[in-house]
């Protein structure tokens, strides 16, 4: 009977889970039609719904506009193609504080992996935004765990180039160092876990 109990609460956590995702997904089409491309007079209002409908994690990000290795399909059908707008659109937001904006990108950011999908194309405008606004980044990053910080640093070098991933680890650490010196080794640990991600087998 036990059994039973937990195999139906399951259940239903997973039902109610793709409901929520459904929902979310509904409301990020309908805030970036009305937000982005209506841009209507409460344009701003929408784009702050966007912003905060927009996942907050990497498992949910992934769940909204990753690639399903099972069925070599988007996850999020519902979303009808979006996916790269939406990121685009997220990384141009200028509506919303800059610390909230780049907690997001570093909440999403941890335990993520690099994907050919959005996840790719997330990490693409990651890699744009943290020279632009290096002293910022690293003041809100300074305020989640090592292990998180490390985490955010191997997403931000998971990528195969090994000669593009160095000419972006060396950039890092100049705008980082001096200033940042106990971010040094944080930065560097991410980025030797990167490269392990790509080491061919022999």
């Amino acid at each position: 009977m036990k059994r039973y109990i937990i195999l139906l609460s399951l259940f239903v956590l997973q039902i109610n889970s793709g409901h929520a995702q459904k929902n979310t997904a509904e409301i990020l089409k309908n805030a970036y039609q009305k937000g982005f491309i209506t841009k209507d007079k409460d344009s701003i209002y929408y784009q702050k719904v966007f912003f905060n409908a927009f996942p907050s994690d990497f498992q949910y990000f992934k769940k909204l506009y990753g690639y399903n290795d099972l069925t070599n399909k988007v996850y999020s059908y519902s979303l009808n193609g979006f996916g790269l707008d939406h990121i685009n659109h997220f990384f141009a937001l200028k509506c919303i504080n800059e610390d909230t904006f780049i907690k997001k990108i570093i909440e999403i950011s941890i335990n993520a992996k690099d994907q050919a999908d959005g996840i790719s194309f997330f990490q693409h405008n990651l890699i744009l935004y943290v020279p632009l606004h290096c002293k910022e980044f690293i003041k809100i990053l300074q305020t989640f765990s090592s292990n998180q910080i490390v985490y955010v640093w191997t997403f931000y070098f998971d990528y195969e180039n090994h000669f593009d991933r160095k000419e972006e680890y060396d950039k890092i650490l100049k705008l980082t160092s001096p200033a940042y010196k106990n971010m040094t080794p944080l930065i560097t640990m991410g980025y030797q876990r990167a490269g392990k991600r790509h080491i061919l087998p022999h």
